[in-house]
């Protein structure tokens, strides 16, 4: 008997606190870089849909703002930026940012294919996603500079 495991990548905890730190900006410049390819393609190790049978995919910056949008991956306060599971048993574990507590965490009361099939039809919809030069610290510096120059 085989057993098939998937172990989810740990995520980059400094670049994706640097991420949900400064969610208000982010949120506020979304069409600046949605815009911006290296903006737009910034990847942050972790964030991503993985799954039992169908592997792993990494999401980008745009990628996560567009599921927040219009993917189900916000509810209110909470946004998730990885999900994985099995689309055989349906199950679905969604790591999620509580804002309004500002902490971590961790719901298993989800459905695979709502939550990971869905978004991963969304993501084969935006560009391709071409590696970027930034980080998420260069962008928040970047987009600093930007509102700064804009008062």
């Amino acid at each position: 008997m085989f057993k098939y495991l998937i172990t989810a990548t740990e995520p980059d905890k400094m670049e994706l606190g640097r991420l949900f730190l400064n969610l208000n900006l982010i949120l506020n410049n979304k069409e600046k870089i949605m815009a911006d390819a290296d903006m737009r393609n910034i990847r942050i190790k972790g964030v991503a849909i993985e799954g039992l049978y169908i592997g792993s995919f990494p999401i980008t910056l745009g990628g996560l703002l567009t599921l927040w949008e219009r993917g189900g991956w916000r509810e209110e306060q909470m946004f998730f930026y990885h999900a994985g599971g099995s689309p055989l048993s349906g199950m679905c574990i969604v790591n999620a940012w509580q804002e309004n507590k500002k902490e971590y965490i961790v719901d298993k009361h989800r459905n695979f294919s709502k939550t990971c099939m869905a978004a991963i039809k969304i993501l084969n919809t935006l560009p391709e996603a071409l590696p970027s030069p930034l980080n998420m610290q260069t962008l928040i510096q970047k987009l600093n500079a930007t509102d700064t120059k804009g008062e």
